[in-house]
């Protein structure tokens, strides 16, 4: 699986763009890479048909997949995915929100051992934001939320 790349995309009809375009790359090479994406489309009220927040996964044959409130992708991406499934709620406490994908994320990795911040990469989209939605967490932050 390869790293996590983020792209700032501001109309989602370049989503097409993008699952074309890795389809062609990863299927033509003697041997194609299985590349996943999630795409998430932060909603506007101000934008007609756009109010609210999509999340889109991408599979490297270019299939899309529509999912509300998560999305997994990776080696362990069903056990994840289950637990999450389970326990995740709409507007959840962003820390709340943390310490269980931590939880989740560990299981699916080594069987319930807990991953330290400073393995956790913890990005947020925030919706009220001036500009670019994204921001990326500090470790110092990440370590804040999961020792409350």
């Amino acid at each position: 699986m390869a790293d996590l790349a983020f792209v700032d995309l501001t109309e989602i009809r370049n989503l097409g763009y993008y699952t074309g375009s890795t389809f062609e790359v990863f299927t033509r090479e003697i041997k194609p890479l299985e590349v996943e994406l999630i795409v998430a489309e932060v909603g506007d009220d101000n934008l007609a048909g756009h109010e609210n927040n999509s999340i889109y996964r991408v599979k490297f044959d270019g299939f899309i997949s529509d999912h509300s409130g998560h999305c997994v992708i990776g080696g362990e991406a069903e056990e994840v995915e289950r637990m999450l499934d389970q326990r995740y709620q709409e507007a959840m406490p962003l820390g709340e929100a943390v310490r269980l994908a931590r939880e989740a994320l560990s299981r699916g990795t080594n069987g319930g051992g807990s991953l330290a911040a400073n393995s956790l990469e913890v990005c947020v989209l925030e919706r009220a934001r001036a500009g670019r939605k994204f921001v990326r967490l500090s470790t110092d932050e990440v370590q804040g939320m999961l020792d409350a």
